[in-house]
């Protein structure tokens, strides 16, 4: 698993906790353990896919802990929510660690999702929306299609 800077995990680890604590919610270490495994992780997560991981840390965390924590972290900014048209959502950081913008490519068949970083697309993006008078505030690029695997294997 690829891991974003540690100054930048450290950072939003207390951006999150600030949050938390100017709204009343109590510090739980389930939570904290949760909010670590996807502060460190820089892949689409499901709220299945960390809760297998902080289930080997804690046998006692509930599927719902896991759950409201990262819709938690998306109330924060932390987290966005992402859905590749499968109907899992899954969370993508909120937060740059290491590039400006990411976009992806989602396999059709497999549901491989491959993240990548294009400065063209972003020059493209504000020439086109300087040239229409356009502000933009966030965007995504999602292209669909098969990846290698599935097209050698048809």
């Amino acid at each position: 698993m690829k891991e974003p800077a540690m100054d930048s995990v450290t950072q939003q680890r207390k951006n999150f906790e600030t949050w938390v604590k100017r709204r009343g919610l109590k510090r739980s270490g389930q939570r904290a353990a949760v909010v670590d495994i996807f502060l460190r992780n820089t892949t689409h997560v499901s709220c299945d896919d960390i809760y297998q991981i902080v289930k080997r840390r804690d046998l006692k965390i509930g599927y719902s802990t896991v759950y409201r924590t990262l819709k938690l972290l998306a109330a924060a900014n932390l987290a966005r929510e992402v859905n590749f048209g499968d109907g899992v959502t899954r969370y993508d950081h909120n937060y740059n660690y290491n590039f400006q913008n990411h976009y992806h490519l989602i396999c059709t068949s497999c549901g491989e999702t491959v993240e990548f970083t294009s400065k063209a697309v972003d020059k493209s993006q504000k020439q086109i929306a300087g040239r229409l008078g356009f502000v933009p505030q966030h965007h995504k690029l999602e292209v669909y299609g098969l990846c290698r695997a599935c097209r050698e294997s048809s």
